[in-house]
This record gives C-alpha cells, sequence and structure tokens, in this order.
C-alpha cells in the first residue's frame, strides 16, 4: 500500500461523522423553528434528540482515535501481500478515499493560532477566516463542498465546529464564553506555544 493511503475504516468512521454532523444540524434547525412557532413541546425533544446525538457523535469521534492510535498500524499489507498465490488487496471503496475530509483533529492548531493571532478572543466567523488562510493549502476539494443534507454548512466549517467542541471539552478553550465568541484559555496558550517550540 502506499503511504498516503488512509485505509477503509478511518474513512468510514469519517463518513459515519459527517452523516452524524448533518442530522445534528437539521435537529438544531428543527429546535430553532419550532421555538419560533411556540411549540415549545416540539423544540423539548428536539433539542433532547440533538443532545442524544451529540454523544453519540463523541463516541464514534473516539472510537476512531482509538482505531488511528493504537489499531491502524496492523491494518495495513505489504505490496506484495498474498495468499495461495493470489494478490490481497482491500476492497476499493472509490469516493470514500478521494472525498476523505480533512480530520476534525488536523483544526486543533489553528484554530488555538488563529484566536492568538485575534488576541485570544474573536467572534466565530472571523476565527473561522482566519483558521481558512492558515489552512488554505491543507484543506481538500470536498472541503469546501456543502454538506449534503444541510446545503447551507461548508464542510469545513462543520468540522472546525466540533473541533472547537472538542478543545472547548479538553479545556484549551473556554466553555463559558458568549454566545457566538470563541476565546482561548491559558492551557490553550501552553499547548500551542509547546507545539510551536517542538516544530
Amino acid at each position: 500500500m502506499t503511504e498516503h493511503d488512509t485505509g477503509d475504516v478511518p474513512g468510514a468512521f469519517e463518513m459515519l461523522l459527517e452523516e452524524v454532523d448533518a442530522e445534528i444540524s437539521l435537529i438544531k434547525k428543527l429546535a430553532t423553528t419550532a421555538t419560533e412557532k411556540g411549540e415549545f413541546e416540539t423544540a423539548k425533544e428536539a433539542i433532547t434528540k440533538a443532545e442524544k446525538a451529540t454523544a453519540f457523535r463523541k463516541r464514534v469521534s473516539d472510537l476512531l482515535e482509538e482505531w488511528n492510535e493504537q489499531l491502524a498500524p496492523f491494518g495495513s499489507l505489504p505490496e506484495n501481500a498474498s495468499e495461495g498465490g493470489k494478490k490481497i488487496s482491500r476492497r476499493d471503496l472509490g469516493k470514500l478515499k478521494k472525498g476523505l475530509r480533512t480530520r476534525h483533529d488536523e483544526f486543533y492548531r489553528p484554530i488555538l493560532q488563529a484566536l492568538m493571532d485575534l488576541g485570544g478572543s474573536a467572534k466565530m466567523r472571523n476565527v473561522l477566516d482566519r483558521v481558512a488562510e492558515l489552512m488554505k493549502n491543507k484543506l481538500k476539494p470536498v472541503d469546501h463542498e456543502p454538506l449534503p443534507s444541510d446545503p447551507e454548512a461548508i464542510r469545513w466549517r462543520n468540522t472546525a465546529q466540533w473541533a472547537r467542541y472538542i478543545l472547548v471539552k479538553n479545556k484549551l478553550l473556554k466553555s463559558d464564553s458568549p454566545h457566538g465568541i470563541w476565546e482561548i484559555t491559558p492551557e490553550g496558550s501552553t499547548w500551542l506555544n509547546r507545539l510551536t517550540r517542538a516544530k
């Protein structure tokens, strides 16, 4: 296998995460619409479902990390692998590998760097604009496409918002920032400085 081949399993996880992301986005829109119409019981049910879907998404993300850290090395086959004289190869998932989006963990450092560049705190829109500049050579064509289930949501921006959620959970970004504002924590600054020195 070639060095850039990510394998089928990570790709399958990423596809699942994308579908879950789209579903959560739709549920949240339903909750907002129901609230605006005064249908509070429907809104409450939608919010509960969104919370459960978010928890499910976290479990899938953890499984992907576990695969990448502990199991992925055993998923590779040497170029000349064979069994009974027949060459062994992975099944070709075509679009799955070609369209594999940039992973959410690749957004951690750019998000923190963007916030440092913007003084430690900024509106989400401004942070994402700066992230786009920092990642312009890393984002793939598929990252710039809208989500199939939500044409208004650009894939990479959606992935970046999930990355922000994980950074908050790990206390690298503040959890009590005003709505629409992203803020780096002292721990986030320390983590970023450590990465910069190690480079």
